[in-house]
């Protein structure tokens, strides 16, 4: 899964993973470059073996359901500790309005 994939290499910022019609139709990846006495704080993914498959699967279910809306990712040091789920309903068809 190419969200649980990216999500692995950003080191501190967030994803957000739009959604219309239950498909991901965006990603938007924000990333944060942290400095250290005036330096760029280095950052080396160490992804194991099944970190991928363990994330893409929580990330799968974390999706399901989702008609419309977006989920946000937020990630601190090469890890995702906490998401946020925005859900959108659709009252009328588009085209009627208010």
């Amino acid at each position: 899964m190419i969200v649980a994939d990216r999500a692995l290499l950003v080191a501190h910022g967030n994803i957000t993973v739009a959604f219309q019609d239950g498909k991901i139709v965006s990603m938007e990846v924000t990333e944060k470059i942290r400095f250290s006495d005036g330096k760029v704080e280095s950052f080396s993914p160490t992804v194991k073996s099944g970190d991928i498959e363990a994330l893409a699967k929580k990330l799968t279910k974390l999706f399901r359901g989702l008609v419309y809306g977006k989920i946000v990712l937020f990630i601190k040091s090469g890890k995702v500790i906490q998401y946020s789920r925005q859900e959108q309903y659709r009252l009328l068809d588009a085209s009627d309005g208010i």
